[in-house]
């Protein structure tokens, strides 16, 4: 039996960030074919060039994993890291872009990477959310309709996450 080198990840270990990457690109293909067929091209698709930002973290990260590159892991914290949520619509004034990014950062007491931080406290937080009863809803559903926002964000902000909202209308 051969073991990974220091850095490196084991076979089953790297498959699964490989086909976690490989889930992430098909889904960024998904938005891009959902805003093509409802005419309201996300931000990233109205320019021939920014058309490859969103897809070169994530793909990235998918080839470090396949090839057991050593910082394969670094990489696809990054590609954790880079993400936003962006919206492209109208309101009362017109077109609107609003987009929110969350920055999670590492902790120190006690040591957990921003990634293991970034992936565990929003489900732990969903879980203290339907134990103290400040969610209602029953069964399986999207987060967007059941989860409230607002202690949502309040949770995360306790526990050191760094939201920022932008809404631009155009000139």
């Amino acid at each position: 039996m051969t073991y990974p080198k220091p850095g490196e990840l084991t076979l089953g270990w790297r498959w699964v960030l490989a086909l976690g990457w490989v889930g992430v690109v098909v889904g960024l293909i998904g938005v891009a074919d959902a805003a093509r067929v409802i005419h309201k091209p996300p931000f990233w698709l109205d320019s021939g060039v920014l058309i490859a930002v969103p897809f070169a973290l994530p793909l990235c990260a998918t080839v470090a994993a396949f090839m057991n590159h050593r910082y394969a892991t670094w990489i696809a914290g990054a590609a954790v890291l880079s993400l936003a949520v962006v919206a492209v619509g109208e309101d009362a004034r017109g077109p609107v872009t609003i987009r929110y990014d969350l920055t999670a950062r590492p902790q120190r007491q006690p040591p957990l990477s921003a990634v293991a931080r970034d992936t565990g406290f929003p489900p732990s937080i969903v879980a203290q959310l339907l134990m103290a009863g400040r969610i209602r809803e029953r069964g399986v559903r999207p987060p967007e309709q059941c989860v409230p926002v607002r202690p949502f964000l309040d949770a995360l902000a306790e526990r050191g996450f760094l939201a920022k909202a932008t809404n631009t209308h155009p000139a």
